[in-house]
């Protein structure tokens, strides 16, 4: 399958076809509490519980391959209409090669000729090391940068009240400008990179259903 390059790195991606055989679904419900305090007008302090739930769909089948292999496929925060008997194929996709960044990406279902994303894509992105670390932690304190900037600037604009003042603000000024640019430029090559990334793999799935794979009963 046609890898992905990006930074220097190149994600390989691989495919299994297969029978879908035991399928099965469950919802897990997490519960998570949080906790508001205050002071009433008497001077009595009180706490107010915040109960939350997220219900997380976990699915699992195997695919018997055409050699009688039986692969197990486990995806979580997904509901993809599938049943038993249906041809699948799943495609994973790493960048190591020892296979230990594997995950699978896309689920294209044969019968029905659609496909899923079974990952998010964003993820990914990090997973593989196709984001800069070092870029992300710049984009990071530059947005701390102006923060801060923003704050002080207001500071001086009230108290400092003399030529030498303009001069400085302008200084800062400029700074900013190039930060806010470094942040604008950051922000497209991020999304570049999704929708790029996104088209590649939704591309492999149309390549998939198109040979129309078929696994012998």
């Amino acid at each position: 399958m046609e890898p992905f390059s990006r930074s220097g790195k190149q994600v390989q991606f691989s495919s299994i076809t297969g029978k879908v055989v035991s399928s099965s679904k469950r919802s897990d419900t997490y519960i998570n509490t949080s906790y508001s305090s205050g002071t009433t007008s008497s001077g009595d302090r009180y706490s107010i519980p915040h109960v939350t739930s997220n219900v997380v769909v976990k699915q699992e089948f195997f695919l018997l391959t055409e050699d009688g292999r039986e692969v197990p496929i486990q995806l979580t925060g997904v509901d993809i209409p599938v049943r038993d008997g249906q041809t699948v194929t799943m495609i994973a996709g790493g960048v190591r090669p020892d296979g230990r960044d594997n995950y699978w990406v896309r689920m294209a279902v044969d019968d029905t000729g659609r496909y899923y994303a079974v990952d998010d894509d964003g993820r990914l992105r990090h997973t593989w090391k196709l984001v800069s670390k070092t870029r992300w932690v710049l984009t990071l304190l530059s947005l701390m940068f102006v923060g801060t900037f923003l704050f002080f600037d207001m500071i001086i604009s009230a108290v400092v009240r003399s030529p030498g003042a303009s001069g400085f603000q302008t200084l800062w000024l400029l700074s900013v400008l190039g930060t806010l640019g470094w942040l604008f430029v950051s922000i497209r090559g991020y999304r570049d990179l999704k929708r790029r990334l996104g088209v590649h793999l939704d591309m492999l799935s149309r390549n998939v259903l198109a040979a129309k794979p078929r696994i012998l009963a």
